[in-house]
């Protein structure tokens, strides 16, 4: 047995998640049902209700990303793609 629900949404909305369901190939139809079934299948949403909320990196997260700030701003550019083979050449022989 099968039922019908029916929904108001948003114009603007509807036309941003149906392009979605569109680039994935799947109608609206589909996703929806596709949503239901993991909501039944795990007794959960899947989805983060706390989307909007601030993470703090920890403290391994704001080293790294220090550190690549670091490297990057010292590191050597290169005028060209051979330039930068050549180099990589270099450094693999040493």
């Amino acid at each position: 047995m099968q039922a019908s629900y029916n929904i108001r949404l948003d114009e603007e909305l509807k036309e941003t998640a149906f392009s979605v369901f569109d680039s994935y190939g799947i109608s609206p139809a589909q996703a929806i049902r596709l949503f239901l079934k993991q909501v039944a299948h795990t007794r959960a949403i899947p989805l983060s209700l706390d989307w909007e909320q601030v993470r703090e990196p920890n403290e391994e997260t704001k080293q790294a990303i220090e550190d690549a700030r670091r490297e990057y701003a010292t590191a050597e550019r290169y005028g060209t793609l051979e330039d930068a083979l050549q180099a990589m050449k270099k450094i693999a022989n040493e």
